[in-house]
């Protein structure tokens, strides 16, 4: 289903650099609503309570659902 999607993610915490490649998601979550964003991070929380990684980026605006 997401067969061309991956991500790439360099732990730099030591020399050598560990870096993972994450390709073929089993589950992709977008938050579309910011009336969601509670729902979003539940969801999220509960992928990575079962063992899976989460990896993705958040922008810099989601932010101002905090003001």
């Amino acid at each position: 289903m997401f067969r061309n999607d991956f991500f790439i993610w360099a732990k730099a915490d030591k020399i050598p650099y560990q870096v993972y490649v994450f390709k073929s998601p089993l589950k992709v979550l977008k938050l579309r609503n910011p009336e969601n964003l509670s729902e979003f991070f539940y969801s999220l929380e509960e992928q990575t309570k079962k063992g899976f990684y989460a990896c993705g980026f958040l922008t810099y605006e989601l932010g101002y659902l905090y003001l």
